[in-house]
């Protein structure tokens, strides 16, 4: 593969903030997330720009797996039950659905992985103390954007190095720092650290390939302040294609079990064996039509 000559990161982020590549309530909402003053009223009228969106919203609120207890039945209700915070952050994630399909097939699947990604995130955060669920389900739906993004930006460079190494494999933040001079953990991270995204969020989309064993890493800002979240999202990073795909429960324990980020994490086998339950239970309700899903 040819080198191409490197724009450099800053050259990337300009170009996604020139280019009209959001819908019209992902620009509105992501107004609001520069604003310290910024109130529901106006997110729900953002939202509400999009039915398309307002309805997704409401899908994540009522699904079996968000684990709200009472059924939601309007925007205002379910922004109300997520709070500011947690309905903008949401919101940002979802709007931003699909904006690399453009006709490629590698944008549809780079969704359909991080969403799995975030709704695994979400399950097992409730297996491990003091974790933000809410935040790691944003982590988990966010932490390909900068695929996405590369995917727009450089789109022949970004194909070819997927069709080789796979989104979720080490290798490919080395092979994109070689060919462009930055991954895209950097380019995803530094686009939610300008839309006030919460930090640790930033950080782990920026350090989501990263391992302490891996020989080889760009260079990147300090670690989280938890290690156990990156290993977190890198365990539901690894789990998400199998799960899509109908993985069996035997499958994905060997997975989880045989897992580094099972060191950092130490969910009880029990635990993890009741988690992967709920994930399969509700597989078709994660990603509609995934492989070999009950609906749920």
């Amino acid at each position: 593969m040819q080198a191409v000559s490197p724009r450099g990161l800053q050259d990337c982020l300009n170009q996604v903030e020139r280019l009209n590549i959001f819908p019209t309530a992902a620009l509105k909402i992501l107004e609001l997330s520069r604003s310290p003053n910024a109130l529901l009223d106006q997110l729900e009228e953002a939202v509400a720009l999009d039915p398309v969106l307002a309805a997704r919203v409401l899908k994540v609120a009522n699904a079996p797996l968000f684990g709200l207890r009472v059924r939601i039945g309007t925007l205002r209700r379910a922004l109300q039950m997520l709070g500011f915070d947690g309905a903008r952050n949401i919101a940002i994630s979802l709007a931003l659905r699909g904006i690399s399909d453009g006709g490629s097939e590698w944008g549809e699947r780079l969704w359909r992985h991080c969403e799995a990604t975030g709704w695994i995130c979400r399950v097992l955060s409730r297996r491990t103390r003091n974790v933000n669920a809410d935040e790691m389900f944003v982590a988990g739906l966010l932490h390909d954007l900068g695929l996405q993004l590369l995917l727009i930006l450089e789109p022949g460079v970004s194909t070819e190095l997927l069709e080789v190494h796979g989104p979720d494999d080490p290798e490919l933040i080395l092979a994109e720092t070689r060919h462009m001079g930055f991954h895209h953990g950097q380019l995803g991270a530094e686009c939610l650290r300008r839309w006030k995204l919460p930090p640790y969020v930033v950080q782990l989309v920026e350090q989501h390939h990263l391992h302490p064993l891996h020989p080889l890493q760009p260079s990147t800002s300090a670690r989280p302040a938890q290690p156990r979240l990156l290993a977190l999202l890198q365990l539901a990073d690894t789990l998400a294609d199998p799960l899509l795909e109908g993985a069996d429960q035997g499958t994905l324990e060997q997975l989880a079990l045989h897992h580094p980020a099972e060191d950092d994490l130490r969910i009880a086998r029990g635990a993890m064996r009741a988690t992967l339950e709920l994930l399969i239970k509700h597989r078709g309700g994660i990603v509609p039509g995934a492989s070999g899903s009950a609906q749920g």
